[in-house]
């Protein structure tokens, strides 16, 4: 190890982004979501992977906030227990149940929004993935919740009927492993349940 990195620890890898995600939030249930691709040469399952990371950040959101935060964590994870079984078992409206029909969700450029919610997914090894994620505004926990569903039914459009299914499966493995002790109040959580879901 050279004298600077005894020094100052190693320098801080940057890592490369592969998607990044923005929800805008409006009055009168109102969304606005984008999905951008910032790598070239992108599987399918980077969106799959864009999901369970987004939606353990929210969990994380939830769990580690005071006041009505926890309760919609708990509600979040019960409706996405519902979302999961229904694309494991290729349901053709998987996302039935989860409100967005109440939900109106427009091109963010049409979205007059004070409230956002910023994402990028990070390439972290061959296997891992890292989502850094910025709640800006004063958002509701329940907005933060429906902002996984809208994120959800974006990246549906950028998968095949077998990538649903898997996606599926890996949220119910997310939630075993919820329940098994991993808790979503811990940050590292966040990025260690999804990331070995994917490895199973």
């Amino acid at each position: 190890m050279g004298l600077l990195a005894r020094l100052f620890g190693r320098p801080v890898r940057e890592l490369p982004p592969l998607l990044s995600a923005r929800v805008l939030v409006a009055d009168d249930d109102t969304y606005g979501v984008r999905i951008d691709r910032l790598n070239d040469h992108l599987a399918g399952s980077e969106y799959l992977r864009l999901v369970l990371h987004y939606y353990a950040q929210v969990l994380f959101r939830c769990a580690a906030s005071p006041g009505p935060w926890s309760a919609v964590g708990d509600n979040l994870q019960s409706i996405m227990r519902r979302v999961a079984v229904a694309l494991s078992i290729a349901a053709p409206e998987p996302l039935t149940g989860a409100g967005l029909d109440e939900l109106t969700i427009k091109d963010p450029a049409q979205v007059p929004a004070t409230r956002e919610i910023r994402a990028t997914l990070l390439l972290d090894r061959i296997s891992r993935r890292q989502l850094t994620a910025e709640f800006m505004g004063d958002l509701a926990a329940s907005e933060a919740a429906a902002s996984v569903f809208v994120v959800i039914r974006e990246c549906l459009r950028h998968l095949r009927d077998d990538e649903r299914a898997e996606l599926g499966r890996a949220l119910l493995s997310m939630d075993q492993m919820y329940g098994a002790g991993y808790r979503s109040s811990d940050r590292e959580n966040a990025s260690h349940v999804p990331n070995e879901v994917m490895g199973l």
